[in-house]
């Protein structure tokens, strides 16, 4: 729904981040070293690739790591429907 409320072209895909920062030219603006250059002019930056996120350096310098806990979550419904009889 989040993706759909957006005007067409707000949303970058197929670009591999290698570092976000502050922009040097615009307060409170972003700018994305890509593979292929750097984008500018950032409002908000979504890091969604995992707990090894380049976005996630970019607000905290805590580093992520295995605690030792793996958790599990399952599922298994069973529809039951009104048969006649």
């Amino acid at each position: 729904m989040l993706l759909d409320s957006l005007q067409p072209g707000t949303v970058i895909w197929n670009k591999k981040l290698r570092s976000a920062e502050k922009s040097s030219t615009t307060t409170a603006k972003y700018d994305l070293h890509v593979v292929s250059g750097v984008e500018e002019g950032f409002d908000i930056v979504v890091g969604a690739d995992g707990a090894w996120s380049r976005v996630q350096s970019f607000l905290t310098e805590k580093q992520p790591f295995y605690s030792g806990i793996t958790a599990i979550e399952l599922w298994a419904l069973e529809l039951m429907s009104a048969s006649p009889g």
